[in-house]
């Protein structure tokens, strides 16, 4: 530490590439030939790579442009030939109000991913990644758009899904459909690669400061329970030659699960057993070999982003030293020990769960039909954020922003340069529990008057910059 203080520029470089070091069996180092040589090692020991790239969380455009370059930069290489990416790490500022223009926009990201793949001998694969719940709907829309054109029709392509969201269930039965009508129709093969989920702690948090449910499920027995269920609906023969399922898991009970049902049903070429790279080092060689072939999801991260790498590790070790994670225990884990009972009971009892009903999803605001919030003791009950995951809210909000009671003839006072002035008002605010009581209307400002605003606003930024805390806090108080 002391050393630090004074040399800054000399040790820290040195604690950076020491921390780099620790960190690269479970993040790979984006480097060219790093990365080419631990994919030839893998390949000689007959394991394939999907390669995920990590960065920062996307804020702007050209952050989404450089992610994306990126990834298509790795689908360029030819020894990569699998890749995941998620719609939000190539799109930046998402609007889930304004859905099927965002279904739109981002079809055309996805384009350009699926026109590398296509070009290459044999083509590649892209596999449509996702962590949180808000995702779920807009990543499917897009999925099965880009891939339902004919330019695309042919391509296999891939997509997670997440066991920890009941949601998830019937999203798989709807795309089993789909899968299998593309198939009838000459198109390609479709992969769903089922996950457990591992955002709880961030989809808590969300659905506490908003007022909703949580969308995951609330118990690891329900979790488990689903994530057999999903395999119970997709490996059936019927499905064979329009799916293929990857099993991503690191408890050995589920992947053996996974295994005997695709065997029993004569279905294994269905199934895909994957693993996350660097997490369970001594289990993927003999699942290799009891597989047939393994997949390990690795994270890579460029030295300029080394620092996401962290936010990904941090995440991960946290979920899988949970109190009830199989991981936990496994490397003190042996046939007959306490541990292995405990694994032992929770797998029997989530497969006779599997069997009982579920409900589609936790998520149920409607906005049609306003109910009242949760009550603290005081009597106060809190209006819960608009949830616009949800169709229903949607069709509301968007019936609100331009209602038939409320056109061009209308004008709203505007200040346009301090002077109060009539303009045309483009919509107007409801009071929701009074939907007939106008509270405010706006104005649609031209580009111009955006724009003076702005530069009205960088320009008074360097004086705010130079003004002590203390006239900051007078000014705000």
């Amino acid at each position: 530490v002391a050393a630090a203080e004074r040399f800054p520029t000399v040790v820290m470089p040195l604690v950076a590439a020491r921390l780099r070091a620790e960190l690269a069996g479970y993040v790979l180092a984006a480097e060219p030939w790093r990365l080419r040589r631990h994919l030839a090692r893998r390949r000689a020991e007959g394991i394939r790579l999907n390669l995920n790239l990590l960065g920062e969380a996307i804020l702007g455009d050209e952050e989404a442009d450089r992610r994306l370059e990126g990834v298509l930069r790795l689908l360029r290489r030819p020894d990569v030939d699998y890749v995941s990416v998620k719609v939000t790490s190539v799109s930046a500022q998402i609007n889930h109000a304004d859905f099927d223009r965002e279904v739109e926009r981002i079809a055309g990201r996805l384009r350009r991913l699926y026109d590398v793949a296509l070009a290459g001998r044999p083509a590649k694969f892209v596999n449509l990644d996702m962590e949180e719940y808000r995702d779920l709907e807009l990543t499917v829309a897009v999925f099965r758009s880009v891939l339902s054109e004919p330019a695309y029709r042919g391509l296999d392509a891939g997509i997670v899904l997440q066991a920890y969201i009941p949601d998830s269930l019937p999203v798989l039965r709807e795309l089993i459909s789909w899968a299998r009508d593309r198939r009838a129709a000459g198109g390609g093969r479709v992969k769903v690669r089922i996950v457990k989920g591992a955002n709880l702690a961030m989809e808590r948090v969300e659905a506490e400061l908003a007022g909703w449910e949580q969308a995951p499920f609330a118990t690891k027995a329900e979790v488990d329970a689903n994530y057999k269920r999903m395999l119970d609906v997709a490996l059936e023969p019927s499905n064979a030659d329009a799916l293929r399922i990857g099993a991503a898991s690191h408890n050995l009970f589920e992947l053996a699960w996974a295994l005997t049902v695709a065997a029993e049903r004569r279905v294994p070429g269905m199934l895909e057993v994957e693993m996350l790279e660097g997490m369970a080092g001594s289990a993927a060689h003999p699942v290799r070999d009891a597989a047939g072939g393994l997949l390990l999801y690795a994270p890579i991260v460029a030295r300029a982003d080394h620092e996401s790498a962290i936010a990904y590790l941090v995440r991960r070790f946290d979920e899988n030293t949970a109190p009830d994670n199989f991981l936990r225990n496994q490397f003190a884990m042996r046939v007959g020990s306490p541990a292995w009972g405990a694994e032992q009971r929770r797998f029997a009892a989530s497969v006779t769960e599997r069997e009982r009903p579920t409900v589609a999803t936790r998520r149920t605001q409607d906005r049609t039909r306003p109910g009242p919030g949760p009550t603290t003791p005081d009597g106060f009950a809190n209006e819960p954020d608009t949830d616009l995951t949800r169709p229903a809210n949607r069709a509301w909000l968007a019936a609100h922003l331009g209602g038939p009671d409320w056109g061009p003839e209308h004008v709203v006072p505007a200040v346009v340069d301090g002077a109060v002035v009539d303009a045309p008002a483009a919509g107007r605010g409801v009071d929701p529990s009074e939907p007939g009581r106008t509270i405010y209307r706006w104005v649609q400002a031209p580009r111009e008057l955006v724009d003076r605003a702005v530069a009205a606003a960088v320009a008074g930024q360097e004086a705010w910059a130079s003004t002590p805390g203390a006239a900051r806090a007078k000014v705000l108080r």
